[in-house]
């Protein structure tokens, strides 16, 4: 039992920390790329809120998911 709470810690692990990226490279589309802030109704003024909470999700999601990776069952 533990082997398999080990693997689906890992496997969880591994997914959140891709989310993380994805999101991180989301924040920074949605700063470099006028048309994508124009398609989400993003003004010029909320790009910084956007990006603080995007990065700020991507960071956590990545370090839960390396914990996870790291986590000793």
């Amino acid at each position: 039992m533990a082997s398999f709470r080990k693997y689906v810690s890992k496997i969880l692990g591994g997914f959140q920390c891709v989310v993380g990226v994805l999101v991180s490279i989301f924040a920074y589309v949605i700063y470099a790329s006028a048309p994508v802030r124009e398609e989400l109704s993003i003004n010029k003024g909320e790009v910084t809120l956007f990006m603080f909470v995007f990065l700020v999700f991507g960071v956590f999601s990545m370090v839960s998911g390396m914990i996870s990776l790291r986590e000793k069952c």
